[in-house]
């Protein structure tokens, strides 16, 4: 969930912090997904770069904690005591980004915020998404390693969804990029996550698990889901069919 925070009211960093407290995420997860992850980053648990929640410090912690008590507080000190009104783009044809909108509309009513959904087909929603033309939040469905992540969010960058200026991601980025030690990147990649994180240019929503199945006849695959940013052919060409095993079975 993308903020316009090229320009508008959405440039404010509290009143952004003040959104994601105000958003129940497993609420959100158990009514759209029943089971599924919120994560503290944007890559895979477990990765060297990306941390968990337990290990965020505790102002970042914050932010995964729904209360809207204090969101609403939170909104009247930057300067909306009666709260406000904004709109967001959402993708018509996905079922899940309409459910997830439809949640956040009635969870943010609860902290004052009237929020109006502008439902797009699939082409515009992408190329509003490029062009940054949004008025205040735009909704994508988006799983993205991190440091695919991080890389969107330097400065000027063609994919950067939020228009977010941000110099210390920026410098980062492309110090981490040019270190060959992988403990010593993958600290500054840590590093730049939870700042990432307390700039909430973005609210991470929750990931459904993917379950991966096959019939036993299929050999030499193990269950991967794709070999680099949706890339399935080097599985598909090295996979092969036991027809006799496929036969035994009564297929």
């Amino acid at each position: 969930m993308n903020f316009q925070c090229a320009r508008g009211k959405f440039t404010d960093k509290d009143l952004r912090q003040a959104m994601m407290i105000g958003t129940d995420l497993e609420a959100i997860r158990d009514a759209v997904y029943v089971e599924g992850a919120i994560q503290a980053s944007y890559g895979g648990p477990g990765a060297g770069a990306c941390p968990s929640i337990e290990e965020l410090p505790a102002s970042t912690k914050l932010l995964y904690t729904y209360d809207p008590d204090l969101a609403k507080q939170m909104i009247a000190d930057a300067s909306y005591p009666d709260g406000f009104d904004m709109t967001m783009t959402i993708n018509s044809a996905k079922n899940d980004e309409v459910d997830l909108a439809a949640l956040l509309v009635d969870q943010w009513a609860k902290i004052g915020v009237n929020l109006t959904l502008i439902s797009m087909e699939t082409t515009a929603h992408q190329q509003i998404r490029s062009t940054r033309e949004f008025e205040d939040a735009h909704l994508e469905a988006s799983s993205l390693p991190t440091r695919v992540l991080i890389d969107y969010m330097t400065i000027d960058h063609a994919s950067n969804p939020t228009g977010l200026v941000d110099q210390y991601t920026h410098d980062g980025y492309f110090k981490a990029a040019q270190m060959v030690d992988t403990a010593e990147r993958n600290a500054i990649f840590k590093d730049l996550v939870i700042h990432h994180l307390d700039t909430c240019s973005r609210i991470q929503m929750p990931a459904p698990y993917v379950l991966v199945s096959w019939w036993q006849w299929v050999k030499n695959y193990y269950g991967e889901t794709e070999a680099g940013y949706l890339n399935l052919n080097p599985m598909l060409s090295r996979m092969w069919i036991d027809q006799d095993l496929k036969a035994e079975m009564g297929y």
